[in-house]
């Protein structure tokens, strides 16, 4: 990893582990690095729309979402996606409220007519 990081999140998303966020001492970090498990190499990527620890990621049709966490003033309600494709981010709908130690899982579902739909808990 490029930049030490403490309570931030990680994610796998098409091949690739992402490490978002987090802090170091005193600086809450909005960067994000790439980690590239088949040459070995880690690249720093587009940063968040702010800066967040302790925030929730979780991976689902080929994109990240990030979700809560503290940006050293508040706790967050807000949710960010990452394209990798596009190499940009996005916000979509808050949470609910506040959150902060988020724990987040992703599921697809199908069934026999070949419908799919998909999830974040």
């Amino acid at each position: 990893m490029v930049k030490y990081r403490s309570v931030g999140s990680l994610a796998a998303v098409n091949g690739y582990v992402y490490a978002l966020g987090g802090h170091g001492g005193l600086s809450i970090f909005d960067s994000v690095e790439r980690y590239d498990p088949v040459n070995d190499v880690w690249r720093k990527m587009k940063s968040m729309l702010n800066r967040r620890c302790r925030l929730g990621v979780a991976a689902l049709n080929g994109k990240l979402y990030a979700c809560g966490g503290y940006d050293g003033n508040s706790f967050l309600r807000s949710v960010q996606v990452y394209d990798p494709i596009k190499n940009c981010w996005f916000l979509v709908a808050p949470m609910n409220c506040k959150r902060r130690r988020v724990a987040l899982a992703a599921n697809t579902l199908c069934n026999s007519n070949a419908y799919t739909s998909s999830y974040i808990y």
